[in-house]
Order: structure tokens, then C-alpha cells, then sequence
């Protein structure tokens, strides 16, 4: 279930179950600012992250917020693929190693259901093979956890102001 609330504590992280929802299908991070990589002056672009790592869901939450981004995180490819508005996001920041269904395989179910969105993988495994997959897939970018925020920042500006999406 997806959750949307303007959280009062600074770059704050909801988990659904502390506004009465099941636990743990979906986190929502919103800070009202708006995003200069952005193609509408008057909305903030809107990114979903797909990671189940709840501390690195958080933080790179916490770094997209600060960025000036509406930031909406599921901690599954099945959470994100069962959101209604999923097709309301600007971009995709993905981790490849999900435990079900793989950042790789969504990649490929969004392609087959005609999805332009762009995407953008995380990975704390940085492996040539998979770089090579997931480039030839169409993704707009590929980065280590550990790399600098400015980079994924600057990939997800670059992707948005593209898409035209807000």
C-alpha cells in the first residue's frame, strides 16, 4: 500500500505501519521544494525508489529530499508493480539484489508492458555482467552505494528533465 504524507520531521521517513497501514510495504518521503533538474517550475519531480534495505532506503531518501525531489520508496519490485500510481514517477532508482523479483527483472517487465519511465540501477555488487545487462535493458544509469550522491543526483536530473514527467 502506498502512503503519501508531507511529514513534519525534517527529510522524515513514514513506515506504513505508524499511520495504521499493514508493516513494511511502502515508505513515503516528501519535502515541499521545488527541483531545478525538473521541466515544470511549479511541481517537484516525482521518483520512486525500489530498495529492501530499509537504512539505504532511507538515506538515499533522505539525499533525493535534500535535492529538492518528491521521493516515494517500496521495499519490493511486487510493492512498487502493485502501486496504482505507479506510472506517475518521473524516474526509477532500483536496487538490482531484490529478494523476489530482481531489479533486472523489473526492468525487463517494464519494458514488456511498454514503460518508458527511465531507470536507474543501485547496487552494493558491482558486477561487470550485470552492468552489461542492465545497460543493454536501457537504463540511464548504474551506480555503486557507495559512489558520491552528486552522481546519482545528477543522473536523476538529467532523466527527468528529459522525460518531461513531474
Amino acid at each position: 500500500m502506498r502512503v503519501n504524507i508531507l511529514d513534519a520531521r525534517p527529510f522524515g521517513l513514514i513506515p506504513a505501519d505508524e499511520v495504521g497501514y499493514k508493516r513494511g510495504a511502502t515508505y513515503a518521503l516528501m519535502l515541499m521544494r521545488i527541483n531545478e533538474g525538473c521541466t515544470s517550475a511549479t511541481s517537484m519531480c516525482k521518483v520512486a525508489i525500489v530498495d529492501d534495505d530499509a537504512s539505504g532506503l532511507l538515506a538515499m531518501g533522505r539525499l533525493l529530499l535534500a535535492a529538492g525531489f518528491a521521493v516515494t520508496g517500496f521495499d519490493s519490485a511486487e510493492g512498487f508493480l502493485a502501486d496504482p500510481l505507479r506510472y506517475s514517477f518521473a524516474c526509477l532508482l532500483v536496487d538490482i539484489h531484490l529478494p523476489e523479483m530482481s531489479g533486472l527483472e523489473l526492468q525487463r517487465h517494464l519494458q514488456a508492458e511498454g514503460s518508458r519511465v527511465p531507470l536507474i540501477f543501485i547496487t552494493a555488487r558491482d558486477y561487470p555482467a550485470l552492468r552489461a545487462e542492465a545497460t543493454q535493458g536501457g537504463c540511464v544509469g548504474f551506480f555503486h552505494k557507495t559512489v558520491p550522491g552528486a552522481f546519482i543526483i545528477r543522473a536523476l536530473r538529467g532523466a527527468t528533465s528529459t522525460n518531461g514527467k513531474t
